[in-house]
């Protein structure tokens, strides 16, 4: 037996448990992977766009995965009109399910939603109601107090330039003398 020998037997043990590791890992790993929208392209891909508060989720096992419900309340005519929007992840009990990209709506905010038709996971009662968003995080804008539209982004937070210009008064400048 060569002196080598055990060094050749670990480095083997070692390549091999690497291997495996990186396979495993590889496997695992998942992307989200979502082609960039425009406003057009959202509301062409659009069903219905909603513009309301969120007023209350309900997150729920659908098969293997959770999903959230959220309720969003607009007023479109001067009649309170009710949404259920279908988002994938949430937390169950002590259960938490993230997956990236997916919009992350938080109740008494208001959003501008471009929702997909009434195709969502099927409730317990069998009645597709829930409708998804569009494009994941692309296709939800968190509407602010000015009422302009803030795109978020992929990490739910909003981004600071918001999607329509607001009117500003021009700020004056100091006289010279």
């Amino acid at each position: 037996m060569s002196v080598f020998e055990p060094v050749r037997y670990t480095a083997r043990v070692l390549r091999s448990f690497l291997l495996s590791l990186a396979l495993t890992s590889a496997a695992a790993a998942t992307a989200t992977t979502v082609p960039p929208m425009t406003t057009a392209d959202l509301e062409r891909a659009a069903d219905v766009v909603v513009e309301g508060v969120v007023v209350d989720v309900d997150a729920r096992f659908v098969g293997r995965r959770i999903i959230s419900f959220y309720t969003v309340v607009s007023n479109p005519s001067g009649r309170p009109t009710s949404t259920l929007v279908a988002v994938p992840g949430g937390v169950v009990g002590d259960l938490t399910q993230v997956v990236p990209g997916a919009p992350q709506l938080q109740v008494g905010r208001r959003y501008r939603l471009y929702l997909g038709g009434p195709t969502g996971p099927r409730l317990d009662d069998g009645v597709v109601r829930a409708r998804g968003v569009v494009g994941f995080w692309r296709g939800a804008f968190l509407v602010d107090d000015d009422g302009a539209a803030v795109a978020m982004g992929d990490d739910g937070r909003p981004l600071l330039a918001p999607m329509t210009p607001r009117t500003t008064t021009p700020t004056p400048t100091p006289e010279t003398p």
